[in-house]
């Protein structure tokens, strides 16, 4: 069966109130999206990472996860975002590609890159 976990971030503070709220809207919709396509949580070995927070969140991640071949995939909910390639707008393309097999090199493309930090994957054909 395959597996996926959602790593964000837990000790917020009072004034990251309205950020609590977002990110924890998002990982509700994972949850569900996920749970839907048969996915089941599994925070020891996943096929997929949905890193949910900003470049802390994300490095935290990378630095979990990189051992264990999980595609890490980056949503930012934090201020920037330099090493998270997907906004919480892209959600529904997200999980266009999970559900592409076809698309899975893309998404393993995009982590890798994201990973060494070497440049971003454009992604405007997968926008129209």
């Amino acid at each position: 069966m395959p597996t996926y976990t959602i790593a964000n971030k837990l000790n917020y503070k009072e004034e990251n109130e309205e950020k609590k709220k977002v990110v924890d809207a998002i990982a509700e919709r994972i949850e569900k999206e996920m749970s839907a396509r048969g996915f089941e949580q599994n925070r020891m070995r996943p096929n997929y990472v949905f890193s949910v927070g900003g470049d802390g969140t994300m490095m935290h991640s990378m630095h979990t996860y990189f051992d264990r071949e999980s595609i890490i995939v980056g949503i930012n909910a934090g201020n920037v975002g330099f090493l998270t390639p997907f906004e919480c707008s892209d959600l529904d393309m997200v999980f266009e590609l999970i559900d592409n097999p076809k698309a899975l090199p893309f998404l393993k493309q995009i982590f890798l890159l994201t990973h060494t930090s070497i440049a971003f994957l454009p992604l405007p054909f997968l926008c129209e």
